[in-house]
């Protein structure tokens, strides 16, 4: 017992303050009931979540309202997809369609009621990766961390004292400790049941964030060994993007070590390239080069020949201060359109006002990163719905409720984008080697039923070693 009490010392430790309420008699009182290390892991995840005013049940039922808006998407974009390419009965699939619009409907007022403040984020963060630890892909995906091994010292150490003591006569005191331990092993086993897509989820998501940061590395590579003097126009833009996306998405903050994860700006830019397609992509590109201030990589200049300044709300103003004023041809009510005076923005510049220069250059990389661009966009949104994927530490910024899209936005988003995926995984060399990974993560692939949900996730990673150009390793 001294030595159990010893490892159970060394596991709050290694837990670190979050554990500081946990007790030794919590801890063995996991494993009643013949509980085994995965579900006293689970228990203990819970526990943790509770002692640090993070209520856990709150954190399930947001978890299970979430996988269950993921199948529910998927099964909508199955639809469209048969209908787009009029298979099956038309009538049979809309009703279909109308009634997983319903029940999306439902969920997703269900997941708004859930409220999880970003300090309680980054608490479940910190927890998951003291209990679970977390993968290195330095060492082939290798868990570090975690508290497994002390686990299963307990464990043993309890089943050994058990076999080595003799048969007594229940008290009805524990009885009823042992009722309830019957019981609570039975939730968990359901619970682990439907731990199935969770597990996939996080071995995508953690696919996702390294795929990321090798997109992120291959956009500025043919920039990084030039000199800031010597870069031509093309290249400070390629980091202007880069730095912007980091910025507005999920950056880097290296003095901190963290990572910062920005829900409301991720899911604005999502609903507008739903909304805008292609040509939201171009828009947001523009937005990128013309922020910095007097060091904007695109500047336009009024109509006294002085530059315009965008301010961080994207209204564009001249060298006095005055916001900037533009034509613009808006839609009345009757459907016919009339030339109103607007504040330039980004978004309602026209092109043809831009500098010879800066329209052909927003043109080239809108060609050459375009897709990169909008598939960066859609790895950030599904990074962000799952931040605990992350090596780091994570600093999150606005309500998750942000990146809820609707079912328009969803599908719009999903056939805007459809052929950027679709090249992509044509492309994928390395397609086989997602799929070996999920394998070796005890995931089966081949459960239809089962990967409902994930599909989409899995698209868009795979068509990530296409889009992005990466060769298979020899």
């Amino acid at each position: 017992e001294g030595l159990r009490n010893l490892t159970i010392d060394r596991m709050r430790a290694r837990l670190g303050d979050k554990a500081k309420n946990l007790t030794n008699e919590q801890v063995q009182q996991m494993f009643a009931g013949g509980r085994d290390v995965s579900e006293v892991r689970m228990q203990l995840f819970d526990t943790l979540l509770d002692q640090n005013n993070v209520p856990s049940g709150a954190v399930r039922q947001r978890d299970s309202l979430q996988a269950e808006v993921g199948s529910i998407e998927a099964q909508m974009r199955s639809i469209d997809a048969q209908l787009q390419a009029k298979t099956g009965d038309k009538n049979v699939l809309s009703e279909q369609k109308k009634a997983l619009g319903v029940r999306l409907k439902q969920s997703q007022q269900s997941l708004q009621g859930i409220i999880i403040t970003p300090d309680q984020e980054q608490i479940i963060s910190e927890v998951n990766r003291a209990v679970y630890g977390m993968k290195d892909f330095r060492a082939n995906g290798a868990m570090i961390g975690g508290v497994e091994a002390e686990l299963t010292s307990i464990h043993h150490s309890l089943q050994t004292e058990a076999t080595a003591s003799p048969t007594e006569a229940l008290t009805p005191e524990q009885e009823v400790l042992q009722q309830q331990g019957e019981k609570l092993r039975a939730e968990l086993q359901e619970r682990m049941q439907n731990a199935l897509r969770t597990s996939v989820e996080d071995t995508l998501s953690e696919q996702i964030d390294e795929s990321r940061r090798i997109l992120e590395r291959k956009m500025l590579a043919e920039t990084a060994n030039i000199a800031e003097t010597e870069r031509t126009n093309k290249d400070k833009a390629l980091v202007r993007i880069a730095e912007q996306q980091s910025h507005n998405w999920i950056g880097m903050d290296k003095e901190k070590g963290t990572r910062t994860i920005n829900y409301e700006s991720i899911g604005t830019d999502a609903r507008y390239i739903a909304n805008e397609g292609p040509e939201g992509v171009q828009r947001l590109m523009l937005r990128d080069l013309m922020s910095g201030g007097e060091g904007a990589i695109i500047r336009m200049v009024g109509k006294d020949g002085r530059p315009l300044t965008m301010n961080p709300d994207g209204k564009l103003f001249d060298a006095d201060g005055k916001e900037y004023k533009i034509t613009v041809q808006q839609r009345t009510p009757e459907g016919e359109y009339k030339s109103v005076e607007a504040t330039a923005t980004w978004e309602n510049i026209p092109y043809d006002q831009l500098p010879t220069e800066s329209r052909d250059l927003l043109t080239t990389l809108n060609q050459e990163q375009g897709d990169n661009y909008a598939t960066r966009l859609v790895m950030d949104l599904e990074q962000a719905r799952h931040p605990h994927s992350i090596r780091e530490g994570v600093n999150i910024l606005g309500n998750v409720r942000a990146l809820n899209l609707s079912r328009d936005e969803i599908t719009s988003l999903h056939t805007k984008l459809g052929d950027v995926l679709t090249k992509g995984v044509q492309k994928a060399r390395d397609a086989d080697s997602i799929l070996s990974r999920l394998r070796d993560a005890g995931i089966d692939v081949t459960d239809r039923n089962k990967m409902v949900g994930i599909l989409p996730m899995l698209l868009m990673l795979m068509s990530m070693f296409g889009l992005g150009g990466f060769k298979k390793k020899q």
